[in-house]
């Protein structure tokens, strides 16, 4: 992974997080539906995958890219009960 890559993915790791709480507040807090809510669901089940972007850098770079990990999950704190609710009720097929 070139050097630019690695910038360019740290910064879209904390851009997906904010784009998914920004979302979340926007369709859950607001009561707006700017999106539909499988789409939420999906766009916040995926930001996981980031950490697969972590896997092989050196020593230097796994400790940025960590760091960049910690602060996107705390950008994500406050989508986790309704992201559990729903990522449960679509699997489980329950409805709350």
């Amino acid at each position: 992974m070139s050097a630019t890559s690695r910038a360019l993915a740290r910064v879209g790791c904390i851009v997906h997080a904010c784009a998914v709480t920004g979302s979340w507040y926007v369709l859950f807090m607001q009561d707006k539906d700017i999106v539909s809510v499988r789409t939420w669901t999906l766009l916040a089940a995926i930001w996981p995958l980031w950490i697969l972007a972590l896997v092989f850098p050196d020593r230097v770079q796994r400790l940025r890219w960590l760091a960049v990990l910690i602060v996107g999950l705390i950008i994500l704190t406050p989508t986790y009960s309704t992201l559990y609710s729903f990522l449960v009720w679509r699997i489980g097929g329950f409805a709350p």
